[in-house]
């Protein structure tokens, strides 16, 4: 088994960047989720049911992607394990790659890039094509394109990101990344697009079984399940992970400690996220204008959607 993302992502590829770093080279849910705009003064206590559903249903998604690049185990991660892959020599299970001193060339790659699908699991991507050029520290991505044979989803990434540290304590930041989706809806297909500003990771590896993470961000989303949206988040409070070493692979836990504050800037609405000590379940309150219109505890798994 290979070791969890969380664990190998971030460390393998600082080695790699600064070595690198030295070469001179459904459609009613759509319609309401347009109208989030027109919310931005509303009072909770004047919230229609379908204003409140809205804002519900923002909430869902947004927990569940924030959580994912939280944890690496979103569209950042994927970006990054996979090209670390590719720049140490990993062969593709099917297709293949071309590498020159700065830049690599993908052509139906499969087998390199992943996707989280639960803790400690994920499904193999096909990296159709483009580029990944690595310089001055960085990752720049032109047009690449991630594909999931299974479902018939793609992702493409345009953009760069930047990794500063060590194996212990390193950061990951992001200017801008794009990334055009393309997402089952039901039983269609949409185009979605994301935009990733301003993000950054610190990523703490405090000891051999704990790992601390803290992340800021803004993304805007056009055209998702549940319209338009911008949020931004960040951790108020470093999530703390335990980190199992078996054998040769590292076993992450969902964060046991810490809390995460994502604001919907639309619907002034604040979703706050906060990690129980079982590490299983995490409480949630959602509140608009400073007023709490729900709240309870989920596992882990509902929140990042792995349970569907």
């Amino acid at each position: 088994m290979k070791k969890s993302l969380v664990c190998t992502a971030v460390l393998s590829a600082i080695l790699i960047l600064t070595g690198c770093g030295s070469d001179n080279d459904s459609a009613n849910n759509t319609s309401q989720g347009s109208n989030n705009n027109g919310n931005n003064n509303q009072n909770s206590d004047l919230l229609t049911e379908e204003q409140k559903q809205v804002i519900l249903d923002t909430a869902k998604e947004t927990s569940s992607i924030t959580l994912k690049e939280s944890l690496l185990s979103g569209i950042v991660d994927t970006l990054v394990f996979g090209t670390d892959e590719a720049v140490a020599g990993e062969e593709c299970s099917s297709g293949n790659y071309t590498k020159t001193d700065t830049t690599i060339t993908f052509t139906d790659c499969n087998g390199l890039f992943k996707a989280a699908t639960d803790l400690n699991q994920y499904e193999n991507l096909t990296a159709k094509s483009g580029k990944v050029t690595i310089k001055n520290g960085e990752y720049q991505y032109q047009d690449l394109v991630l594909i999931n044979t299974v479902t018939g989803e793609s992702k493409t990434a345009t953009g760069s990101l930047k990794m500063t540290g060590d194996d212990n304590s390193a950061v990951i930041s992001i200017e801008n990344i794009i990334v055009k989706a393309t997402e089952k809806n039901g039983v269609a297909f949409a185009d979605v697009n994301y935009t990733l500003e301003d993000y950054q990771l610190n990523y703490d590896k405090k000891n051999s079984s704990e790992l601390a993470l803290a992340v800021g961000g803004t993304l805007s989303v056009v055209n998702s399940a549940v319209g338009d949206y911008k949020i931004k988040f960040e951790t108020t409070q470093p999530l703390l992970i335990q980190i199992d070493s078996r054998n040769d692979d590292e076993v992450v836990t969902y964060p046991y400690d810490g809390t995460i504050k994502i604001e919907d800037l639309n619907n002034k609405a604040v979703t706050t996220l906060t990690a129980n000590t079982d590490k299983k379940t995490v409480r949630y309150s959602i509140t608009v204008n400073g007023k709490e219109i729900e709240n309870g505890t989920q596992n882990w798994t509902d929140i990042l959607g792995y349970s569907k």
